[in-house]
């Protein structure tokens, strides 16, 4: 009886840390709205450019409503790159705290190279001037699988 009580005790625990990260958030193409922290509200919006081939991509945009005001977070880059088979860069989305994470691949001399992965955590945080800017908050080299 020990052991099944130690077993779900353990789930448990488990449970409760992995609640404690933040959640990813799914983007659909257009306009994609949530309530973030400190009484603002994130705005996304997600579009999609076809390019007639296989290296289409999408493209991202990110405002911050705080009150009746909303402002626009210019963030370089912010789109996909895309192949027929791979991304080379993606994004991921997280709320409470909100996070956008970046996944970069370098190209190499094909597609299919071997390389690593650059993962880059970028925050938003409120400007002295009274808009929002992206920064950020950690950067990861790992290998591409």
């Amino acid at each position: 009886m020990k052991f099944f009580k130690r077993i779900l005790i353990g789930l448990f625990l488990i449970f409760f840390a992995c609640s404690a990260y933040a959640q990813t958030i799914d983007i659909g193409y257009g306009w994609n709205e949530f309530d973030g922290e400190s009484g603002v509200k994130y705005v996304i919006t997600r579009g999609r450019v076809p390019n007639i081939n296989a290296h289409g991509y999408d493209v991202y945009q990110l405002l911050v409503q705080k009150g009746n005001n909303i402002y626009f977070v210019p963030f370089q880059d912010f789109r996909t790159k895309e192949g027929a088979d791979c991304f080379v860069q993606d994004f991921v989305f997280q709320n409470d705290p909100f996070r956008v994470i970046k996944r970069e691949r370098e190209f190499g001399d094909s597609w299919a190279d071997d390389g690593f992965v650059r993962v880059q955590t970028y925050g938003v945080r409120e400007t002295f001037e009274g808009g929002y800017e992206m920064h950020l908050l950690s950067e990861k080299t790992l290998p591409a699988m």
